[in-house]
């Protein structure tokens, strides 16, 4: 069976509000006030993006929320991070570089299918939005092992 566009649409909407909820969690956990704005701010540019592949799924006459066959694997990535929080910052932020790198793929990997220029352009969108949080944590990273 193919993947419909809202199929695809929906698959993202699962990996980023599965990453905005942990986001949120991790950054009323952290004491580290730069660490807790990152976090902040990767749940904001999450939420963002989910409600705008919500919208396009609505404008496109999809239902929100259906056929999220791909949704199981990206929240076991976040979900194991959750006991990574009473570590060292500094191994929170790889990782949490680490599964934004693999966000980014996932939209590399939709983007590599053919969908309708409307959603293509929402796509290139975001994609440009989670390509700059992933550089934002790959610099954190960097700098938390030069102060550790």
């Amino acid at each position: 069976m193919t993947k419909s566009e809202a199929d695809f649409l929906n698959d993202l909407i699962a990996i980023c509000e599965d990453a905005r909820k942990f986001y949120v969690g991790a950054a009323a956990q952290t004491e580290h006030t730069c660490i807790k704005e990152t976090l902040e701010e990767m749940a904001s540019v999450r939420k963002s993006i989910v409600e705008n592949l919500k919208f396009r799924i609505i404008a496109i006459g999809g239902v929100v929320g259906q056929n999220r066959s791909f949704a199981g694997m990206q929240p076991q990535m976040f979900g194991s991070l959750k006991t990574k929080l009473t570590n060292r910052d500094k191994m929170l932020v790889a990782e949490l570089e680490e599964a934004e790198d693999k966000t980014l793929e996932e939209f590399y990997h939709i983007l590599g299918n053919k969908q309708p220029a409307a959603t293509m352009a929402l796509l290139q969108k975001h994609t440009k939005m989670l390509r700059e949080a992933h550089i934002y944590m790959q610099t954190l990273k960097v700098q938390l092992e030069i102060v550790a």
